[in-house]
């Protein structure tokens, strides 16, 4: 079974220009999970999503010059996954 839950109110990681953030995880199994980050542009010029899953030492703010450009033009689905006994490379956000 699959558990999605919001993680509540947080502020946008890379601060992308007119858009709409969102964060959530997602259990797919018991101690293994997907940390979702998601940016709706305001005015996209496509509605086709871009799907970006980072590596497992990531940290989002590394990704943050890609992320404005690109996340303030279509919808942007950004996937971490993590596992139990352990968490994703967290920038001082959290993310």
């Amino acid at each position: 079974m699959i558990d999605v839950s919001p993680e509540g109110p947080s502020s946008d990681p890379v601060a992308v220009p007119d858009s709409n953030y969102a964060a959530f995880s997602v259990c797919v199994e018991d101690g293994v999970g997907l940390r979702v980050m998601t940016w709706w542009p305001k005015q996209p010029i496509s509605d086709n999503p871009i799907i970006f899953v980072a590596g497992w030492v990531s940290a989002v703010t590394g990704w943050a010059p890609l992320l404005k450009v690109m996340a303030a033009r279509r919808p942007f689905f950004l996937y971490i996954n993590f596992h139990a006994g352990a968490a994703p490379a967290k920038d001082k956000n959290g993310f």
